[in-house]
């Protein structure tokens, strides 16, 4: 597996991707919503996601809100994951509270953020290469994104930066199917060893 480098200026651009749904260029605040059938299906403002994940992790050891949320390093993704595994009743959310963190997934620019990272192979097999090009004046990638922790099963990291790894779409598809098998086999309990198998894959300069 190759090493990801994860330097301040990529976290500072991503945060800032996530953020732009819910300010504008002049950072001042809009609502973030989301439109289907040319009808308003939810609208929501950064203050109400924050007061929803402040809620919801009120009895956890530091405050959450979204910023943490994305930015977290590897070691408190693992932490958070344990708690949200052994209070699985007051940290659950509802379909729409989902829709909040898998629309700001569907919304980044991921061929940015994987241009970023400055990588040209996939990290999982480092055999298939990584290229970003241009499509119709938008920016693409050959790579995925994949969630460590799968987002349907903890929509809380659906754009946590350290839990998006860019693989080819092979390495990607493998990993859906048979997470365990491939890569971080400690159970959410053993932090430790979990946290040590991540480290040979992510690192922050």
């Amino acid at each position: 597996m190759t090493k990801i480098n994860l330097s301040t200026i990529t976290i500072e651009n991503f945060t800032k991707q996530i953020f732009s749904n819910f300010f504008d260029k002049d950072e001042k605040q809009k609502t973030y919503k989301k439109i289907e059938n040319k009808k308003e299906k939810w609208a929501i403002t950064i203050q109400d996601i924050d007061n929803i994940i402040k809620k919801k992790f009120k009895n956890y050891s530091q405050e959450i809100d979204l910023k943490k949320l994305v930015t977290m390093n590897y070691t408190e993704l693992c932490e958070l994951k344990s708690y949200i595994d052994n209070h699985k009743a007051i940290t659950s959310l509802s379909s729409t509270e989902k829709d909040y963190f898998y629309t700001l997934y569907t919304r980044l620019k991921k061929a940015e953020y994987i241009k970023d990272l400055d990588i040209t192979v996939c990290p999982y097999c480092n055999r298939n290469y990584i290229q970003n090009f241009r499509k119709h004046n938008s920016l693409e990638a050959t790579a995925q994104l994949d969630h460590f922790f799968d987002k349907k099963t903890y929509p809380y990291f659906a754009v946590s930066i350290y839990n998006l790894i860019p693989s080819c779409q092979t390495c990607n598809q493998r990993k859906s199917t048979k997470q365990n098998e491939i890569y971080c086999q400690a159970q959410s309990k053993n932090v430790p060893e979990c946290r040590a198998n991540m480290h040979h894959f992510v690192t922050l300069i």
